[in-house]
């Protein structure tokens, strides 16, 4: 019965995994807003807050569902995290070249979502998620 009722606890990795990502999600939401449009030049400059506003709102809500013990949140954010870093590595580096400070809040983004991504994989934060 202690099993039982020890799974309704959320585990200390996803505890700090659902941390780390708000961090994440504050710092994404500072980089972007430092970063220069990512939108063409023929978009009028609001369109780029709009879009970081939505970015942001989708992620916030991934990231409330992981704290709500939805494993599917859990398996989108690794799935898009993973899929997306290959993509992310070139414009880190241009980003850091170009514009040190929102690059490197952009690179310790990436890191903390790494680190969750970890905790999220580990075996007390699996076995949370799937004995709901």
């Amino acid at each position: 019965m202690a099993k039982i009722s020890n799974m309704k606890e959320q585990p200390k990795e996803v505890n700090l995994a659902v941390k780390l990502l708000l961090t994440s999600l504050v710092l994404g939401g500072l980089a972007s807003i430092l970063m220069p449009s990512v939108l063409p030049a023929n978009v009028p400059a609001e369109a780029n807050y709009y879009f970081i506003f939505l970015i942001l709102l989708i992620n916030g809500y991934i990231f409330y569902k992981i704290m709500m013990r939805r494993n599917w949140a859990r398996i989108l954010f690794i799935f898009l995290t993973i899929v997306g870093l290959p993509f992310s590595i070139p414009r880190l580096i241009s980003a850091i070249a170009a514009y040190p400070l929102p690059g490197l809040l952009q690179i310790i983004n990436m890191i903390i979502q790494l680190i969750a991504i970890y905790l999220l994989l580990k075996k007390e934060s699996k076995s949370w998620f799937s004995n709901r």
